[in-house]
């Protein structure tokens, strides 16, 4: 009878730690949610909205973790999905801001390139850096601080386009001669 006793103050006693347990793991869960919102909302360039992804992700795995016998596993389910979408709207933000870096990178390969450029093969090479540099700043979004110097470099680049394409032409009509 003692036993039975004792092992039933066990249980209790192990129930109630994995409740806490559990509880305190939702709500550390919460804490990196909290975290990640935080973090969103100072956010400016790219490394900033790869760790906001990287903390909402971490806050999703945590819900994920919770266990379908705590009561709060189903809230915790819907949570962690909630937590998914905004560490995928992070990393598109992170995208958004490396987009006028990656243009600034293709047009100063093309400008390297168009000062050695002497072979239509060369001025080919030269025109498709311009091309790609002005699709990759034509993707920074309106809200982006860099907008309006993508929004310059995006005419200045097609000027240097048009060039190539010009040097492009002269050289194809001079093979055919």
């Amino acid at each position: 009878q003692q036993k039975i006793a004792q092992y039933q103050s066990n249980v209790t006693t192990a129930r109630r730690e994995i409740n806490q347990l559990q509880a305190s793991t939702y709500q550390q869960a919460l804490q990196s949610a909290n975290d990640a919102f935080t973090l969103s909302q100072r956010a400016i360039f790219q490394e900033d909205w790869q760790l906001v992804a990287m903390q909402w992700n971490n806050a999703a795995q945590q819900m994920e973790a919770i266990s379908p016998q705590n009561p709060k596993h189903a809230l915790a389910q819907q949570k962690a999905k909630e937590y998914r979408r905004n560490a995928t709207t992070a990393n598109q933000e992170a995208q958004k801001q490396d987009y006028y870096q990656q243009g600034l990178i293709h047009g100063q390969r093309a400008t390297v390139a168009s000062h050695s450029a002497q072979t239509a093969e060369d001025w080919s090479k030269v025109a498709r850096d311009w091309l790609r540099a002005i699709e990759l700043l034509q993707r920074v979004p309106n809200s982006s601080p860099d907008y309006e110097k993508a929004t310059s470099k995006i005419a200045e680049y097609e000027v240097n386009l048009a060039i190539a394409g010009e040097k492009l032409i002269a050289l194809t009509e001079n093979a055919v001669r």
